[in-house]
């Protein structure tokens, strides 16, 4: 390619900069969505293994939740645990695929209404 004109270094690194903090926004963003999904389905997987009597063979992750995982488990079948589960790996799709971020969770959260 050509090289840049010394006058105009200056601003070409300036939007350069710029490019460079919106992608990091970006990522980071995605990357505290990601793990707040990485939660929800946490939660829903401990209720699938109290449902189907696994806790001695793989534990829960949430123990600090314990007693409101267990009442989840009650409440829910094991197809809607599973349907959950489904959802969160759907708003997931979405978001890889460039979704409006507080739609995605806000579907997401009216799907996970017992």
């Amino acid at each position: 390619g050509e090289r840049i004109p010394p006058k105009l270094r200056g601003a070409f690194n300036q939007i350069a900069k710029k490019d460079d903090l919106k992608r990091l926004t970006t990522r980071r963003t995605r990357d505290v969505l990601d793990r707040a999904l990485n939660s929800i389905a946490s939660i829903y997987r401990d209720v699938a293994v109290l449902q189907n009597n696994a806790e001695d063979s793989v534990g829960l992750i949430n123990l600090e939740n314990r007693s409101a995982i267990t009442e989840l488990s009650v409440r829910l079948n094991r197809a809607g645990a599973v349907a959950r589960l489904d959802e969160v790996a759907h708003a997931r799709k979405r978001l890889a695929g460039n979704g409006n971020p507080l739609l995605v969770f806000e579907s997401l959260f009216c799907a996970l209404i017992p």
